[in-house]
């Protein structure tokens, strides 16, 4: 499945905060789902913190070949190197990226439809609730992605 980067890093960071809140012992089968996830986002999240590095290398001041950082030791940038900097940074967020969803077979009675939304594509298959309004989420297949 190609989703954005962003969209990785966002279910990531979403899942960490659901686990440590609702399931710390990780013993839900949504947390198995969720960790089989994050354990292929790790690699996307590395990859991309590496192409990160490279970005800040390419665009940062340097004099007489040597990279210039300042006193805590943070890159150093023009306004120029900065915008494009910032301009490859949104290009690499917005990236497509290939990761398998894992899909959850069982839910929490708790789950709330705000998580229930942001790990959508991952680790759950949502659609409207049939009433037309797509208020609340419900589950419409649950197992391992095909």
């Amino acid at each position: 499945m190609q989703r954005k980067l962003n969209e990785v890093i966002q279910f990531v960071n979403v899942s960490a905060d659901w686990i440590t809140k609702h399931d710390p012992d990780q013993k839900t089968k949504l947390a198995y789902a969720i960790r089989r996830v994050t354990d292929q986002a790790k690699h996307i999240i590395q990859k991309y913190q590496d192409q990160v590095q490279d970005a800040q290398v390419e665009h940062c001041l340097e004099k007489d070949g040597v990279i210039q950082k300042d006193a805590r030791g943070e890159f150093q940038f023009s306004k120029e190197g900065l915008k494009a900097l910032n301009l490859k940074l949104r290009e690499l967020r917005d990236s497509e990226v290939s990761i398998e969803p894992y899909f959850a077979t069982a839910l929490p009675s708790d789950l709330l439809p705000a998580f229930a939304e942001q790990f959508e594509h991952f680790v759950l298959k949502l659609a409207a609730n049939g009433d037309g309004d797509g208020s609340v989420p419900v589950i419409v297949a649950i197992g391992p992605a095909e």
